[in-house]
């Protein structure tokens, strides 16, 4: 998905390390410059390919959205311009 979604600054896969019982073993993490870019990749055809191809291979699915604030060099918040970034975790059984 790295490079062919529009507005995706940010892309991390975690693979969990704590192996207890209620951790999700997967969890993907995108950072999206706008609302409007989280409203296009929900239905990207890249992303829909691989939702669509890891879907038999989890149990669970889990998303949020969220904004954050960003800050300036002096560590003061700056006015937020959207959802930054997007965790769904994926509870697959690897």
């Amino acid at each position: 998905m790295r490079g062919k979604i529009p507005g995706l600054t940010q892309l991390e896969i975690g693979v969990d390390a704590s192996r207890v019982d209620y951790a999700c073993d997967v969890v993907l993490y995108l950072e999206l410059d706008s609302q409007a870019a989280l409203d296009a990749y929900a239905i990207h055809p890249e992303y829909v390919r691989v939702k669509d191809e890891l879907t038999d291979l989890r149990i669970a699915r889990h998303q949020v959205d969220y904004d954050y604030p960003q800050e300036d060099a002096a560590g003061h918040p700056k006015p937020s311009k959207g959802p930054k970034p997007m965790c769904d975790p994926m509870n697959n059984q690897l």
